[in-house]
């Protein structure tokens, strides 16, 4: 728990960061079926506390860091089903053309060990696509200690994300 009101207010930053990241993910995950987001308020006019993303200094708060990542117009994003213990992998593009690209999944134990990686070159990521690339099946204990470290590479270019299979607290 925030020992001080700096620390309630950084808490309360990340939690935010974590809840629209969350939501976003969750529309563009299905795409086709919605497409897009907006998240509301991107500053503010006055010192307050509020939803903006950035503060009346102009300061970046950890939403809007967040949402340089959420909002890549390429990324890879988990889908967890708790009831059949597997994660989708979804490779999804906003762009306007087809590129090859490798995809990296990186399986980690939360103690920092890597359990198992995963390559897949020569993959033909579609123009404004949203598809599974891999469905990963762990175990119900897996579940609660593992995440992923997920990377698309065109080239010198990297789209990185990350999908921690326990939620947070």
């Amino acid at each position: 728990y925030p020992k001080d009101f700096d620390s309630l207010l950084f808490a309360s930053q990340l939690i935010q960061a974590e809840g629209i990241r969350y939501g976003v993910e969750h529309y563009r995950r299905n795409r086709g079926r919605c497409m897009g987001a907006i998240y509301w308020q991107l500053n503010d006019c006055w010192q307050v506390a509020s939803w903006a993303s950035v503060d009346y200094f102009n300061h970046w708060k950890a939403l809007h860091y967040a949402a340089r990542r959420f909002n890549q117009d390429v990324i890879l994003l988990g889908r967890q089903n708790d009831e059949l213990n597997v994660v989708e992998v979804h490779a999804i593009s906003d762009l306007q053309i087809e590129k090859v690209v490798e995809i990296e999944i990186y399986i980690y134990e939360m103690t920092g060990d890597l359990k198992e990686f995963i390559q897949m070159k020569n993959f033909r990521l579609k123009a404004l696509s949203n598809e599974v690339v891999r469905n990963l099946q762990f175990s119900a204990e897996e579940l609660s200690s593992l995440f992923l470290w997920l990377k698309i590479i065109d080239g010198e270019k990297v789209w990185e994300n990350i999908h921690f299979m326990k939620s947070p607290k």
